[in-house]
């Protein structure tokens, strides 16, 4: 239970701060709700107007009864205060509504059942007559009483009449043309209605806003409860409180109907051998229904119940950055007293936003090994430590379901570290797993160095994950990919290696293409990246830099070189000469990491015309390409060259680093070039 005391804590500590206001904690009783009609009425509860909510302004905080707010089924049990026309509407049906099948139904067989509307009214009613009342709960039951909802939207033009003395159940013209409400993808009996109370000057008359009437309710409810539950002991707080028998809905959004705890499972052998009395009926007013177990297993309080999924709640779906969300995955990190933690399931672009390298150092391949990465790393994570010095812990928690948004919910993953501890392990997953990557983000190419995310790398090693059909796939392994970046556990050795194999088969990337028929492997490039940060962050055997190290001499490191070099002096040839294709590293990759010395063989014979196309046109490039060959050539150990096994993904961290290398050293010798022919050019010029 050591979470739900967690979040319980977190609720208490961040309830009402106003570093929050902007995304504030919701209230215990009640929830949210998409309405479609807004009906205002004056003091004296008489109707004023009434409107179509577009879908910007629909989600309006309401009072909520611990049954309606998991309403589900064909009897949906009602909110107290604001609800859907069945309820709030007593001409519902007189103009030709039709109630959901479970209230008809029952109806049909005994007039004097429950119907939806007297129920909605007497509770308010009681409500309105309690202690606990508010002026803008008379107001509204003061106008419910009269039956008269359907016709006054009718009235205004709210709802359409279809020429029967019935309201417009569909609109089957073009959407465009429809009014507000028939524009909504919304039935419009299903319409939910919100209020608004005030005279000509109020400056408050929204009730989703009212405090005094939220605190009302609260009050109301709790005296509600304790009349209806005696106390028992809460094992989270281990006081004595009216229990939960249900446990709040929509943890990651809106429309999540799954629940963490749930007792409502009466059948078959759910309880049997578990109890004392699982089929005794217990106390409230519907005894009959109510599970015992829910008052035996693990009993927690009503209170303690609502909060606690409230905050998971705020942390999880209303813009908190530590959360994470994959379908019906959802991961969060929080600090218990609600300060800023760092994002553990971010990309280090993510995590580093806003920390600039510094400007007086040098920051290329031919000075930088990934200095730069770990001073803005370290100062991000200064600038953490600070604001956790006085942290009581940070928590992990990670839920899902395997029906979507319905059943049950589990808790997949759960973790409690102290601030320090915290934030050395998301240092240490990006500072081991550093590596530059080359990102497209929205049409433009992105650099940095750092870790990719975990649904990056599930992409990765897999390829092509679509959200629909491999949907368990990627769920399982970022799953996997969680401990390893909180828990420092080693990386998953089929991850590393399947992205390996996908980076080898380069052309089967799609590339991007640019203005004037330019075309980019930026696909390719950013799997690239991906892998080398990979198998550089899970090789512990080695020491892997950011940088070409020439003093190495592995057999796989020194073959990624020459395929570097050589797609180098066939890729400058083809620029020439303005060919744009493929170049015989790139075609042979996937084949020349199985068997790189016959595969090489190939590669470097037909590198003949490339070179001598470069020996007339740059520069002296041909004579420095070839000594480079010759270099790397000269570092195989004994007969290591000769051998044709399989490469390891060593080869790729070696072509990364090459590949800029060359790269790096032509723009510095272009530029000296220019230079030199710039004073050639002012001394004929002088002269």
């Amino acid at each position: 239970m050591s979470w739900i005391e967690k979040l319980y804590q977190t609720y208490d500590n961040c309830a009402g701060q106003p570093q929050f206001e902007s995304f504030a904690l919701m209230p215990i009783s009640h929830t949210t709700q998409q309405a479609q009609i807004e009906i205002m009425l004056n003091r004296a509860g008489q109707f004023v107007s009434a409107r179509a909510l577009p879908k910007a302004e629909a989600e309006t905080l309401i009072p909520c009864t611990e049954a309606s707010g998991g309403k589900t089924g064909t009897k949906p049990v009602n909110h107290p205060l604001c609800d859907k026309l069945q309820y709030v509407a007593g001409d519902f049906e007189d103009y030709g509504g039709e109630l959901t099948s479970g209230f008809a139904k029952d109806l049909k067989k005994d007039p004097n059942a429950v119907h939806p509307y007297r129920k909605f009214l007497e509770e308010l009613d009681a409500w309105r007559v309690s202690l606990h009342t508010h002026p803008k709960v008379s107001a509204i039951h003061t106008y419910v009483s009269q039956g008269s909802v359907i016709k006054d939207l009718l009235r205004v033009g709210v709802l359409l009449p279809d020429g029967e003395n019935r309201f417009l159940k569909e609109w089957k013209e073009a959407k465009k043309k429809a009014p507000g409400l028939y524009q909504l993808n919304v039935a419009p009996e299903d319409a939910f209605v919100r209020w608004k109370v005030g005279d000509p000057g109020d400056t408050l008359v929204s009730t989703w806003e009212d405090h005094a009437l939220i605190n009302a309710w609260i009050n109301y409810y709790q005296v509600w409860k304790e009349q209806d539950r005696p106390p028992q002991m809460c094992m989270v707080t281990g006081n004595l409180a009216p229990i939960a028998l249900m446990h709040p809905t929509k943890l990651r959004s809106s429309g999540d109907k799954a629940k963490l705890i749930s007792s409502n499972d009466n059948d078959g052998f759910t309880f049997r051998g578990r109890f004392a009395d699982p089929d005794k009926p217990k106390h409230g007013s519907n005894a009959s229904k109510e599970p015992s177990a829910a008052e035996q297993a693990c009993t927690v309080s009503y209170e303690v119940s609502q909060k606690s999924h409230l905050a998971l709640r705020w942390l999880l779906a209303y813009g908190r950055k530590q959360s994470f969300h994959n379908g019906s995955q959802a991961y969060v990190a929080w600090d218990y007293g609600g300060a800023e933690t760092p994002k553990p399931f971010v990309n280090s672009l993510e995590l580093l936003a806003g920390i600039h390298e510094d400007r007086e150092e040098p920051s290329g391949y031919l000075g930088d090994a990934g200095q730069a990465f770990g001073r803005r790393l370290s100062k991000q994570m200064r600038g953490y430590a600070q604001k956790l010095s006085s942290s009581k812990g940070i928590s992990i928690i990670g839920i899902d379901s395997a029906t979507g948004n319905q059943g049950r919910a589990a808790i997949i993953y759960y973790r409690e570290l102290t601030g320090s501890e915290f934030i050395e392990r998301i240092e240490a997953w990006h500072k081991v797993f550093a590596w530059p990557q080359r990102y497209e983000r929205d049409r433009k190419v992105v650099e940095f160095v750092g870790a990719p995310a975990p649904n990056e790398i599930a992409e990765a090693a897999f390829g092509g994950l679509d959200k629909d059909k491999d949907r368990k796939l990627l769920r399982a392994t970022i799953e996997r990919l969680i401990p390893c970046i909180i828990d420092g556990r080693s990386l998953p050795l089929d991850l590393v290696e399947g992205a390996v194999r996908r980076t080898c088969n380069r052309t089967g990337f799609e590339k991007t293409k640019g203005k004037k028929g330019s075309v980019f492997e930026n696909a390719w490039e950013m799997q690239l990246g991906i892998a080398c940060a990979l198998y550089k962050g899970s090789n512990t055997q080695h020491t892997h830099q950011m940088a070409l190290e020439e003093d190495r001499t592995t057999r796989s490191y020194l073959y990624g070189r020459l395929l570097a070099i050589a797609e180098f002096i066939e890729g400058r040839a083809l620029h020439q000469a303005g060919e744009k294709r493929d170049t015989n590293a790139a075609r042979y990759m996937s084949r020349f990491s199985i068997r790189p010395y016959s595969t090489w063989t190939h590669i470097e014979q037909s590198l003949t015309p490339y070179m001598n196309r470069l020996e007339t046109n740059s520069r002296g490039l041909a004579t420095r390409m070839k000594t480079k060959l010759d270099d790397v050539h000269h570092l195989f150990e004994g007969d290591a060259y000769r051998q044709d096994e399989k490469l390891d993904g060593e080869f790729l961290l070696a072509f990364h680093c090459q590949r800029k290398r060359l790269w790096e050293q032509e723009e510095e010798i272009r530029k000296e070039w220019q230079e030199k022919n710039r004073k050639k050019n002012e001394e004929q010029t002088t002269t």
